[in-house]
């Protein structure tokens, strides 16, 4: 892409970039720790209150930690928006919830993640990641 977008590449954008967003959580969810860190550009950052992880092997290391550990749960995410630049990068913003399954499938967490998406190699993916918790 050019400097400023098409039509068409604005249209892709709005389309591409929420299905970005859910595959996050099906990646997470289901433990697969190749297919989440395929979701981030090489230089791509996580970031917690606690914690960042920058580039893919920490990212890696953090999700294969979170994966051995954790309880079936599984993320519930909406109210995403998204701004699109003119530079093949966007910003975003979705709400979310954690659920852990169980008898009383709990909601253990709730948030909102502060993106930045580029294009990388054709597909966009996550830059930044920063996770704002509402309650835990």
């Amino acid at each position: 892409m050019g400097d400023e977008m098409t039509d068409t590449e604005r249209l892709l954008a709005e389309l591409e970039i929420p299905n970005l967003v859910a595959r996050y959580c099906h990646e997470y969810d289901q433990a697969r720790v190749e297919g989440y860190c395929a979701l981030y550009a090489p230089d791509g950052e996580f970031r917690t209150p606690d914690k960042t992880a920058r580039g893919l092997d920490e990212i890696r290391e953090k999700v294969a930690a979170g994966a051995a550990t954790a309880a079936p749960a599984q993320h519930v995410t909406y109210n995403t928006a998204i701004q699109l630049g003119d530079d093949g990068r966007a910003k975003g913003w979705s709400d979310f919830m954690y659920v852990h399954a169980g008898a009383e499938n709990t909601i253990s967490i709730v948030g909102r993640y502060v993106d930045d998406f580029v294009i990388h190699e054709g597909q966009w993916k996550f830059r930044r990641r920063i996770v704002e918790f509402v309650a835990r």
